[in-house]
């Protein structure tokens, strides 16, 4: 039995109840679909698409990680969807013929980083009715997903979006975040046990190999650790480790708390960061020892040896001074050709493989290059096996990366039989179309819930999979094991809970929506700025109006005069104004922050806010406002922070800066606090004034084409910005046709209502009296 749509091809989709009941839901609201690898998300996907499409829906775009699944995906979808154009956007299509197919495509396949550069030249958003996030659980932290969410949840308000993913996060904090940052209100989950999932699972039957460290990788192991455990007991003496057993993850965080201390002049935490140094490379160290080929731990140390010869960092000079250490270097150099007892239980395991079937394939999945290399050579001698290394595409400490196309190759090459082991690092983990495989073997457990899934998920998509754990009795190897399985336990828990309230979580917030509709945004605005005012009140901050007390005429004497948007009155900018001498003038402003004369306006971002506004959209819609009104816009981006933040990737900043300049024509300046801003701000009025150029409200137009001066008629009615006008042009065609359009057809453009409609045609239709205000 196969599904039957309009929009899916005859005989192309097996029917499957779970998938239809899901994406008959995701249609209906923005939903995270969460399924077991192999069990049809990009299916749902494709169903959900034809829903929306069959209802009225636009454009629909589908984002995915890699050029690899993007290839794949529209693939999958011009073999098995009546619709058309399907477009595939990559870094490899130039940005014009992007914008070419982007008019006529009705699905648009691309990775995230082609839409945000998109985004920030030509791409409106708001024309997608529908977007498809395929590997949700990465739109956290700085990743494109989380712009293209948020600008998309500020651009179009109606849209959908399905986040499609087979491993989340433990973390409910993350999975939180994935929702918000994707504008989600549902989660659909299915796992194996389910019983509307059940039939179609094939089962993956876990083994555990275990093996014991021989004697000397044992004292290896016991020098690396006491080194280490010196170092972790002095940052717990001085105060820098409280009741923490000194975990990497615990090393890692540290770093911000010494670097602050280092800030604040605190001496000691120099040797704080040196003692925190050490400790991370002699983890690492023992990491290696204790799971990996001691060729690969001599490998590592070495690089340890050559950063302390050629005086790159304190820490590895100070190694170079420990006995442990040193010890544990000349033991590993004894033994470099030593094998880790993994190594002969993985040839066993692959010798029964053999010779029981020679057409298994099969994937080793190791963390690090040199031991992928290692494996490779120490299995190619065991008959029937045709095994090749997979690596990632970046050169790594002199080992050369596979290219995208030598990756390719090797995939096909993996898929046609030519190979049939592959011995991969986490590249393989997910964004490739590699074959599913009968047997998939960690030899090393990785203590991340969402890397055991995607590797995991390698097996068992067409039959009954494998996968087989090699663990070090005793080491990192049973902890990391643990770690992934509590982990997988306590996300499926998570995402369970998070499907049982998702219908609650869907109703409060179509009453937020509902509530923010009916309230206006311009209200909702005003009612926030004075709570904001109340609060300073209270809290005992002075705000614009202590500026403005002041007679009329004492401001005058002051002679340089500044327009501040009441906004900013509590800013620390306005007090430096007045202290340099500057007479303010607050006034609601409906576009910038200051006015320094009636050609430059002024809009000041603190870093924060700046990051911010390019995600959510606000930045672009403000550059268009202030570029439309003034003949020097300027933006002041203030703060030194701007690429430590981590909210977005550097690229993102940089584009969106270049984007204010080339596009938008607006100065980009950057202050690095409140009183450098307003020694700008004062330089800037005072060389206009003198020169004199007095403060006005809308600025002085530059010579302007026929387009523009009929935009800027429209735009002298009464709460309509330079978007609108746009958009009342459009609608109506001819300035005439706007002047002269009755209410009922003015409230027919977005974001007209009964309040401004009626504003308009007051100002059109009512007699002029002379001397009337």
């Amino acid at each position: 039995m196969f599904v039957s749509h309009p929009l899916i091809k005859p005989n192309t989709i097996e029917y499957r109840a779970y998938q239809e009941n899901i994406a008959r839901k995701a249609a209906e609201r923005s939903t995270l679909v969460v399924l077991p690898t192999g069990m049809g998300k990009t299916i749902i996907a494709m169903l959900t698409i034809a829903l929306h499409l069959e209802k009225g829906g636009e454009k629909v775009l589908f984002l995915a990680p890699t050029k690899p699944l993007v290839e794949q995906h529209a693939e999958s979808i011009s073999s098995i969807m009546t619709v058309e154009p399907v477009a595939a956007f990559t870094g490899s299509v130039r940005p014009a013929k992007r914008k070419e197919l982007w008019e006529s495509a009705k699905i648009v396949v691309a990775t995230p980083q082609t839409v945000v550069n998109d985004i920030l030249s030509w791409l409106d958003i708001s024309e997608v009715s529908m977007i498809v996030f395929d590997e949700a659980h990465r739109a956290v932290g700085d990743y494109d997903y989380v712009f293209i969410g948020k600008r998309y949840g500020e651009k179009r308000r109606d849209g959908l979006v399905l986040g499609t993913t087979a491993s989340p996060s433990y973390d409910q904090q993350k999975v939180h975040e994935v929702i918000e940052n994707l504008g989600l209100e549902a989660v659909e989950v299915r796992t194996p046990e389910d019983a509307d999932v059940v039939e179609y699972v094939n089962r993956i039957r876990p083994q555990w190999v275990r093996v014991d460290l021989p004697p000397e990788m044992e004292r290896i192991r016991e020098l690396l650790k006491g080194a280490r455990d010196e170092c972790i007991k002095e940052l717990k003496t001085t105060g820098y480790l409280r009741g923490s057993r000194g975990t990497k993850r615990e090393l890692i965080a540290l770093g911000g708390e010494i670097q602050r201390r280092i800030n604040r002049g605190d001496k000691s935490a120099y040797r704080a960061a040196t003692m925190r140094s050490m400790a991370i490379k002699l983890d690492q160290a023992l990491e290696f020892a204790e799971t990996q080929p001691v060729g690969t731990l001599l490998s590592y140390l070495q690089r340890v040896v050559e950063d302390a010869n050629m005086g790159k960092d304190k820490s590895s000079k100070l190694l170079m001074k420990r006995s442990d250490f040193t010890g544990a270097l000349q033991l590993a150099r004894e033994h470099e050709d030593m094998e880790h007892p993994k190594m002969g239980a993985l040839r066993e395991i692959l010798e029964r493989e053999m010779s029981a079937d020679r057409e298994r394939k099969i994937i080793i999945f190791a963390n690090y290059r040199d031991t992928g290399e290692r494996i490779v050579r120490a299995i190619n001698g065991i008959k029937g096996i045709k095994a090749f290394r997979f690596v990632g595409q970046a050169s790594k400490n002199g080992d050369k990366g596979m290219r995208q196309k030598e990756q390719k190759q090797a995939i096909e090459d993996f898929r046609s039989g030519k190979y049939n082991v592959m011995v991969a690092t986490s590249v393989a983990e997910e964004g490739l179309d590699i074959p599913s495989t009968d047997l998939v073997i960690f030899y090393e457990p990785v203590a991340s819930e969402i890397r055991t899934i995607q590797r995991r998920g390698r097996t068992g998509r067409k039959r009954e999979g494998r996968v087989i754990f090699l663990i070090t009795r005793k080491t990192r190897d049973e902890a990391y094991y643990w770690t992934a399985r509590r982990k997988e336990s306590e996300m499926l828990n998570n995402l369970r809970a998070w499907k049982a309230i998702s219908d609650e979580i869907f109703f409060e917030k179509a009453m937020v929506k509902k509530h923010r509709k009916e309230k206006g945004e311009k209200t909702a605005a005003k009612d926030e700025l004075v709570r904001k005012m109340e609060v300073a009140e209270k809290k005992g901050q002075l705000t614009l109006e202590d500026y403005l007390g002041e007679p009329e005429e004492k401001r005058e004497e002051r002679g340089i005069e500044i327009v501040v948007d009441h906004r900013e009155g509590r800013s620390a900018v306005a007090k430096h104004l007045y202290r340099l001498g500057a007479s303010i003038r607050g006034e609601q402003l409906g576009v910038a922050d200051y006015l320094l004369s009636d050609r430059i306006a002024v809009e000041r971002k603190e870093v924060g806010d700046f990051l911010s506004s390019i995600m959510d959209g606000r930045l672009f819609k403000q550059a268009g406002e202030l570029s439309g009104e003034y003949m020097r816009p300027v933006f002041i981006i203030e703060g030194e922070d701007l690429f430590t933040k981590r909210m977005l990737s550097e690229s993102a900043i940089m584009g969106a800066i270049a984007s204010l300049i080339g596009d938008y024509r607006c100065s980009v300046l950057f202050t690095k606090n409140a009183e450098e801003t307003a020694k700008l701000l004062y330089s800037m009025a005072r060389r206009e004034q003198q020169g004199g150029r007095g403060v006005g409200r809308r600025g002085e137009k530059r010579t302007m084409g026929i387009h523009q001066q009929q935009r800027f008629i429209v735009e002298g009615l009464p709460g309509i910005s330079a978007t609108m006008a746009e958009r009342l042009l459009l609608h109506f065609g001819t300035v005439e046709k706007v002047m002269s359009a009755p209410e009922k057809e003015l409230m027919e453009v977005e974001g007209i209502g009964k309040k401004r409609a009626n504003a308009i045609r007051e100002v059109l239709t009512k007699g002029y009296l002379k001397g009337e205000k």
